[in-house]
């Protein structure tokens, strides 16, 4: 009995849900440009500096003072090239490759944006002729 019931719901729902989304070309206005990327990719590379050139050598003596590694002065690019030399070229490498990702999944949504916005507007039409027939008293 339950079932009928939720299945009823979710029928009188459809065309409240699908007046509350937003138009389709909403997804092509969304999508940010290839310069946004580049330079939110920039910005990240900027803060990771920044962070990087933290001074938190003090910090670190304060949670372990007797650490012989820690210098009052160490940064925390300082304390993690200790541990791996080659940690920030390859943190660089790595936010290079989020960005290329980016670029590459947004040009995919860019490309399938037109195909989702014919989708939903035959979908939109269907739900209206479905609606339509069923609120029709003379469609039976």
């Amino acid at each position: 009995m339950r079932a009928p019931a939720l299945i009823l719901l979710a029928l009188l729902a459809m065309p409240a849900a699908a007046a509350a989304a937003p138009p389709p070309e909403a997804i092509e206005e969304a999508l940010p440009s290839p310069e946004a990327v580049e330079r939110g990719a920039i910005a990240m590379e900027r803060m990771m500096d920044a962070l990087l050139g933290l001074r938190i050598g003090p910090l670190a003596q304060a949670i372990d003072p007797g650490d012989p590694d820690v210098r009052r002065g160490d940064t925390l690019r300082d304390m993690l090239r200790r541990d791996d030399p080659h940690f920030e070229e390859r943190a660089h490498q790595s936010l290079d490759a989020v960005a290329e990702g980016m670029s590459v999944m947004i040009a995919q949504m860019a490309r399938l944006a037109p195909v989702l916005r014919d989708r939903l507007e035959d979908l939109e039409r269907r739900m209206d002729g479905a609606m339509g027939e069923s609120l029709d008293p003379d469609a039976h």
